[in-house]
């Protein structure tokens, strides 16, 4: 009948697995962030899906997305924080972390990258990260809402109607009145510039643009 070898009292088997233990990572997965480096291209207004996803034993610590380029990097999504327009692809997962961008607009174009933290003494510290996925957003994407199309022609169409009745008050009134036409027109004016402020780079009120700040607003866990 075959038996164990005896080594120093101990079987052979026993002493490998004593070995494999005492390896770290043996008989685990090696840690892996996998997102893809290919380019992302979206038009404004679409839903941007950005792919990141985790193997292996990982140490305990959150995953984050963050957006820039060097040393500039903005946060985009974190598990702690407020970010209405980033949602989970797979909500609550814990290998999964693919995060879709709703209503994107031009400013969203950059470079995408997945960041793995682990916990040190209470702080996080970067662990792995992806290489980075770069993203275009080609198009203007939508200005703004119906509603807020109507109540830009209703404030015109007010604005229209005091001035025309201003001018015709003039006329019947007299040369004397023109002075008082021209003030009426400037406080009109400044009226207009208070409920429809122009926003830098933006050469016409015609139009309610849509600022890109408060996309990724939040405070990193």
């Amino acid at each position: 009948m075959a038996t164990s070898t005896q080594v120093s009292g101990l079987s052979l088997p026993y002493l490998l697995l004593i070995l494999l233990l005492e390896i770290p990572g043996a008989g685990a997965r090696k840690f892996q962030l996998l997102q893809p480096q290919e380019p992302v291209r979206v038009s404004a207004g679409e839903t941007l899906t950005l792919t990141c996803s985790v193997t292996g034993l990982a140490p305990a610590g959150p995953v984050k997305w963050f957006k820039g380029s060097g040393g500039d990097w903005q946060l985009v999504y974190a598990q702690a924080g407020s970010f209405p327009w980033v949602t989970r692809a797979v909500s609550g997962s814990d290998t999964d972390f693919t995060i879709r961008i709703s209503d994107t607009r031009p400013a969203d174009a950059g470079t995408y990258r997945c960041v793995k933290f682990k916990k040190v003494l209470g702080t996080a510290e970067e662990f792995r990260s992806g290489a980075g996925t770069a993203v275009s957003v080609s198009g203007r994407g939508p200005l703004a809402s119906p509603t807020l199309w109507i109540g830009l022609f209703l404030k015109k169409a007010l604005i229209a109607a005091f001035l025309l009745v201003s001018f015709l008050s003039m006329m019947s009134k007299g040369p004397r009145a023109v002075s008082w036409f021209s003030c009426t027109v400037a406080t009109c004016q400044r009226l207009c510039l208070r409920l429809h402020p122009r926003r830098p780079g933006n050469g016409s009120t015609d139009a309610p643009a849509v600022s890109p700040a408060g996309r990724t607003e939040g405070v990193q866990a």
